[in-house]
């Protein structure tokens, strides 16, 4: 199944390469 207290290393890396690719203006870009 599907563990959400433990997430395997394999889904964090694949969350970062996420927030990597997609990039979320988390500050407020003052380009």
């Amino acid at each position: 199944g599907f563990h959400l207290l433990a997430p395997p290393a394999e889904f964090l890396e694949l969350v970062e390469a996420l927030r990597r690719y997609f990039s979320f203006p988390r500050q407020p870009q003052s380009v």
